[in-house]
């Protein structure tokens, strides 16, 4: 089943956060990597939700900055709550 996931292009830009996800488009039991820079580091952490077509929320997760203030965060897709077809948002 393919499953599209946000963002769209798949690079974020705000003016404390730079993110990207390694593909444009995801398949069911693949996994998504997300990796990014945080510009004006306050928090030792990361935070990102995953909303599903319908908006409600697939994940959340925590992620813990590296000392460059950058981070990647590897999400298994293999979940049924992956499972509906359509627009994925990431959010931080």
């Amino acid at each position: 089943m393919l499953c599209l996931f946000a963002t769209i292009p798949a690079f974020a830009e705000s003016d404390w956060l730079l993110a990207q996800t390694d593909k444009d488009v995801y398949r069911t039991d693949q996994d998504m990597e997300i990796s990014g820079f945080v510009l004006n580091r306050g928090l030792p952490e990361v935070g990102i939700k995953i909303y599903d077509p319908d908006n409600k929320i697939v994940g959340a997760y925590s992620v813990e900055l590296e000392l460059d203030d950058g981070f990647t965060k590897t999400v298994s897709l293999d979940s049924s709550s992956y499972d509906q077809p359509g627009l994925y948002l990431v959010e931080f």
